[in-house]
Formats: structure tokens, C-alpha cells, sequence
């Protein structure tokens, strides 16, 4: 980071104040709780007394495989029932995308972050008290709408609140918190699945960030950005001082900011907004924010460490094993984020994504190979313990790659793109391309 430089009329602000980083901190709990359901479920849905209470058909062919030796072990997960519990939460995430950043921009950022909030926490209480799978499936469908919430609102809060020289390290905050929740969900499902109905406490971990989260939102200074572009032009500027601390200039900045408000007000309503991202004038914003998002998914690794229990309990041997195999798998995901944390402001977005694409390939096409030849899918047997320790190592070496590439630029490029009158409708994009893929 840059120090800051004197002028006459005070300082200019080049790194964030710690008012401004506890801010950013607490906004991204909505994004440690989508990390904690990346983490939770993948390991909740390997747990013997889950699957016992909820989907006992797939339990069943666990044990058949076991007394036949000949079934494929992989085979086992294929249920419509359980596909709809994974899936229902991306579905309904992507489907309040929409009115989430119709209320990001209509009524502020710490307003939807709210409402994501509340909804995250009524749905962890039901999935914690569900006697039955359709109120199982219901609190799913409730934390898929406070993730979609969350995820439009968290990217552009941290867009707007942070000076520009440490914009990209902050907004990698949602990364890093994401994986930082991956990793809390590998060590309690690791301990979870030791208790009877562990899973239970497992679906309770939403509860503590949520409300961090829905309290924090009543201390969270609101965006200078938004203020100004509601008609507050005196508590914008009082709030962006208070962000960039006592005696710095903020005139160069609150210029900015008024004239990229005078330029969205332009554009009235949300919906009129909607259709200026769609004109042919922000066309290629918009397919930034598209692509990034999609080929960020496309990677696979979102796959692979929401599946990463169930895919080294198959190839381990062992529930227990696969869990702990999957911590190690986050933690080093995390590194990742906190080295993109260093890097991004002095790197830059584009080699950054050029080096982790590349690195993913290789170590994507050695895993596929490593796969082919050392694991049989018609039978139990896993690979050899060599076999298996070097999958360990090639799947940490793809996600501590995409740690510091795709994943935190995936949620960072597509909001920092586009200007102030697109910056919600771009969010809301990305996260509807993000549950489709």
C-alpha cells in the first residue's frame, strides 16, 4: 500500500483507515456465510446420521456397495431428492438476485445486507429444528435467498466503501472470507460427524455470522456513492471524511463521486438501469462481468471443494478421512485468497487471471489423469496410499491457484467495471450466472 501524501489543504488518503477495514470486515460475514454453505453441506450430506434421517435410499446403497463390493461407490450420491437439497439453495439465490439488487439500489447496500441477514438466520434455525425433508428443504430455499441477498450487496459495498489504492485488496475480502468459511465448515463437520446428529450443530454454524451480520448492519456507515445518489450530499461527504479519517482531502474523491452519481441519476430507476446495462454503449461491461463470472465457475474448483468430502471419503476410504482431507483442501484455499489479499493492487487483475487459468489446466488435466488410471469406480478399493497423497497435493495446488486468481476476481471484476449506474445490475448478473453454472 501507498502512505499517504501531504497537500495544502490536508492529506490525500492511500490506505484505508480502520474504521473503513472493520467495516469491510463485517460486510463480509455475508460472504462467510456463503462460504460456511459451500463447506457445511458437502460434508453434512457424507454424514451416516443425515443421510440416515433425510435421504436413508442413498445410506441403503452406501451399504449395499459395502456388502457387494461390486457397486460403483460413486453412484451412491446419484438421488433427485438430494440433488434438489444441494441445488435448491444456488436456485434460490439466483431467483432474489433480482429484487436484491432492485433493493441494493433503491434503498442501500446495508439494507439488502440486512435483509440477507435475517433470511440467513431463519433459514439455518429451520434446518437445525427440520424433522422432516421438505422444512429441511424449505430453510434451504430460505438460505439460497439470503445468499442471493448477500452476494449482490456484500461486492458492492466493498466496491464503493474503500479508497481506490486498496480497493482490489478489500474487495478480495469476500474471497478470503469465503474460504475462511469453507475451513471453519471442514473442522466442525469433522467433529460434527463424531456426535450423534452432529449434522444439526453443523446447520447451526449459520447462526453466530448471521447475526454478526444483521446487528453489524446497524453500526455500518452507508456508501458515500449510494448517500449521494439519494439526495444526501451532506451526509455523503460527512460519512466518506469519517471513512478516510480527520484532516484528509477527500475533495478529488467526493468529485468523483458526484459525478459518477450525476451520471446514474441519469438513468432513473432500477429497471431503467437494467435496460442501460443491456444497451449496446455498456455491452462490453457487461459481457466483462458475464464472462468473469462464468469462466470463474467454469474452472470446476467451486465444484470440487463443495465436493471434496464425498470425493476423498470414495478414493480414502473413510467419511472421517475425506473430511479431513477436505480441511486440508480449504486451508490451503485460504492461503490463496490471502496471498490475491498482497498481490492484486500491484499485480493487476489480468496476469493474475492468465496465471491461475493456466496453473488450473495443467493441474485439472493431471488430477483427470491420476484418476483414470489409479481409480476403478465399479469397485471399493481406492487408489494406493501414494496414488491418493499425490490427488491430495494436485487438488491443494489447484485451489491455492485459483485462491489467488479466479476466485476472489471472479466476485471483484465484474462489480469494479461498470460505473455507478450499472454497478447493482452488473452484481445481479454475475450472481444469476453464478447459480446457473
Amino acid at each position: 500500500m501507498l502512505s499517504s501524501s501531504a497537500t495544502a489543504n490536508g492529506t490525500i488518503s492511500r490506505r484505508p483507515n480502520v474504521y473503513t477495514i472493520g467495516s469491510c470486515v463485517v460486510a463480509s460475514s455475508g460472504a462467510l456465510l456463503f462460504g460456511l454453505d459451500i463447506g457445511i453441506t458437502g460434508g453434512v450430506i457424507a454424514m451416516p446420521s443425515f443421510l440416515e434421517k433425510f435421504f436413508p435410499d442413498i445410506l441403503e446403497s452406501q451399504q449395499d456397495s459395502a456388502n457387494t463390493g461390486n457397486s460403483n461407490s460413486y453412484c451412491a450420491y446419484d438421488s433427485q431428492l438430494l440433488s434438489l437439497f444441494t441445488s435448491s439453495f444456488f436456485l434460490a439465490g439466483m431467483l432474489s438476485s433480482v429484487f436484491a439488487s432492485w433493493l441494493t439500489e433503491r434503498h442501500g447496500r446495508k439494507a439488502s445486507m440486512c435483509l440477507g441477514a435475517a433470511l440467513y438466520l431463519l433459514g439455518s434455525i429451520l434446518g437445525v429444528t427440520a424433522a422432516n425433508t421438505p422444512t429441511l428443504i424449505i430453510g434451504r430455499i430460505i438460505l439460497g435467498f439470503g445468499c442471493g441477498f448477500a452476494n449482490v450487496s456484500v461486492p458492492v459495498f466493498l466496491s464503493e466503501l474503500p479508497p481506490s489504492s486498496s480497493r482490489g485488496a478489500l474487495q478480495t475480502c469476500f474471497q478470503v472470507f469465503v474460504n475462511i468459511g469453507i475451513v471453519f465448515a471442514g473442522i466442525i463437520n469433522y467433529y460434527t460427524s463424531r456426535v450423534d446428529n452432529g449434522w444439526r450443530i453443523s446447520l447451526g454454524t449459520f447462526i453466530p455470522p448471521a447475526l454478526v451480520l444483521l446487528i453489524g448492519c446497524f453500526f455500518l456507515p452507508e456508501t458515500p456513492a449510494f448517500l449521494y445518489s439519494s439526495n444526501n450530499v451532506v451526509k455523503a461527504r460527512a460519512t466518506l471524511q469519517q471513512l478516510r479519517g480527520a484532516g484528509t482531502n477527500i475533495d478529488n474523491e467526493f468529485a468523483s463521486i458526484e459525478r459518477d452519481a450525476q451520471e446514474a441519476m441519469k438513468f432513473g430507476n432500477f429497471s431503467q438501469q437494467l435496460r442501460t446495462l443491456l444497451s449496446r454503449p455498456y455491452r462490453g461491461e457487461l459481457t466483462i462481468a458475464c464472462f468473469v463470472a462464468i469462466f470463474s465457475q467454469l474452472t470446476g474448483t467451486g465444484a470440487l471443494v463443495y465436493y471434496t468430502p464425498v470425493l476423498f471419503s470414495s478414493t480414502s476410504g473413510g467419511n472421517e478421512s475425506g473430511l479431513a482431507q477436505a480441511i486440508a483442501v480449504s486451508a490451503v484455499m485460504l492461503g490463496g485468497g490471502l496471498t490475491s489479499l498482497v498481490v492484486i493492487d500491484r499485480v493487476g487483475r489480468s496476469p493474475l487471471l492468465m496465471a491461475g487459468g493456466l496453473s488450473m489446466a495443467i493441474l485439472q488435466t493431471a488430477i483427470s489423469v491420476l484418476l483414470l488410471y489409479t481409480v476403478d469406480p465399479y469397485s471399493l478399493a481406492g487408489p494406493s496410499p501414494a496414488a491418493s497423497n499425490v490427488l491430495l497435493v494436485l487438488v491443494c495446488l489447484n485451489v491455492y491457484a485459483f485462491g489467488w486468481s479466479w476466485g476472489p476476481l471472479g466476485w471483484s471484476i465484474p462489480v469494479e467495471s461498470q460505473t455507478q449506474s450499472t454497478r447493482a445490475a452488473a452484481s445481479t448478473f454475475s450472481v444469476r450466472v453464478t447459480g446457473i453454472i
